[in-house]
């Protein structure tokens, strides 16, 4: 990121892609574009046998009761859910794929972004490598469609926050 502020030195938030212009636009679309992603996320991983995801109605509880009233495992949950999806949009869609669709189709772009997110979340089977894969593009159209970073930091938000609830943790 230091080569991109040197080589731009008028950056600015907005060249990263944060807009505040058409906001909640682009919140609603984040949230529910994720929602949308999350819920086939978990429905699909629950399909293959993917033991660490329960769908039944006691478990979201119990992981909402963890996150309130256990402050340690709560602010690291919460570091997950909210720091890391802003910090890695604002890397992988704002800065990364921002100075490559400038040098390259924005499909191209969005596939090189794609596969390095993926491969920097440390799958460890074909299935999550191509589900990180998706959801990087997703999260890359997203941003492409409402031209704001919002829109896809608040659907990786979500994805990560659905996910969370229905992950087996006791």
């Amino acid at each position: 990121m230091l080569i991109y502020v040197r080589i731009r030195p008028g950056l600015d938030l907005s060249d990263l892609g944060f807009r505040k212009a058409k906001l909640k636009n682009a919140l609603r679309y984040g949230v529910v574009m994720g929602l949308i992603v999350g819920i086939s996320k978990l429905l699909v991983s629950k399909l293959i046998g993917d033991p660490l995801i329960v769908l039944n109605l006691q478990t979201p509880f119990l992981n909402l009761v963890g996150l309130v009233f256990h402050f340690i495992s709560a602010s690291s949950i919460w570091g997950i859910i909210t720091f890391g999806p802003v910090f890695e949009e604002a890397f992988f869609r704002g800065l990364w794929y921002g100075v490559l669709r400038e040098k390259m189709p924005k499909i191209i772009a969005a596939i090189i972004t794609s596969f390095v997110f993926s491969a920097l979340h440390g799958v460890n089977s074909l299935y999550f490598y191509f589900l990180f894969f998706l959801i990087g593009l997703i999260l890359a159209l997203l941003y492409e469609k409402t031209k704001n970073l919002y829109s896809s930091i608040s659907a990786h938000i979500m994805i990560n926050f659905v996910t969370f609830l229905f992950l087996k943790m006791h």
